[in-house]
């Protein structure tokens, strides 16, 4: 059997590049709301029939949220301002605050600011998590607090533990601060005697 020379692929395979979509034309394009096809309530017998079913619409619907977030995105790169903000004030069933988090979770997602495979399957959750700081998400997914059955409260209790460690750290270098210019001052009344005593020497 006869190897496949790797260079020989490559420059079989180069002309294909071209009839692939282009980078660009992937990214402009907008995910369609996901949609399943649902049982009927007379289907559905036992626990994990029911779990099923309901963790499945739960995930579509947090899917149709993203999606939401993405029209959204595409809408006011393409609408004038007050079309954008007159859409969302008396078009749209959601308030400007909501409409606000669903943009900036989707913009976040598709941006790869988040390990995607990691978030819980909420838009709340996740807009809770971009609220840190880009250092302290680093952080929270090195710890793993990014998980996908993390919830709101695990964001706050890791905000709550890093705004104590850092003021913790402030008030460390602060008492550290203050210690070293009673040094300085310590030395200086040192050298003063010092050059006192030369001073009189001589």
């Amino acid at each position: 059997m006869r190897l496949l020379d790797p260079e020989q692929i490559r420059r079989e395979v180069a002309p294909l590049a071209n009839l692939l979509p282009s980078q660009s034309a992937r990214e402009a394009e907008i995910m369609p709301p996901r949609r399943k096809l649902r049982p009927e309530l007379s289907e559905l017998r036992t626990r994990a029939n029911f779990a099923e079913a309901i963790r499945g619409i739960w995930t579509e619907a947090e899917d149709n949220f993203i999606a939401i977030g993405r029209y959204m995105n595409h809408a006011k790169s393409v609408l004038n301002h007050g079309e954008f903000m007159g859409m969302i004030e008396t078009d749209l069933p959601f308030r400007y605050s909501t409409a606000n988090r669903l943009m900036k979770v989707a913009a976040a997602l598709d941006a790869g600011a988040l390990p995607a495979d990691q978030l819980p399957p909420s838009y709340a959750t996740i807009y809770e998590l971009l609220t840190l700081s880009e250092s302290e998400r680093r952080q929270a997914v090195e710890e793993g607090i990014v998980r996908p059955d993390m919830q709101r409260k695990d964001v706050t209790e890791f905000r709550r533990r890093m705004r104590r460690a850092a003021e913790d750290r402030a008030l460390s270098l602060e008492t550290e601060r203050v210690r070293l210019l009673k040094r300085i001052d310590e030395i200086d009344r040192q050298l003063a005697a010092i050059r006192t005593e030369r001073n009189g020497a001589a």
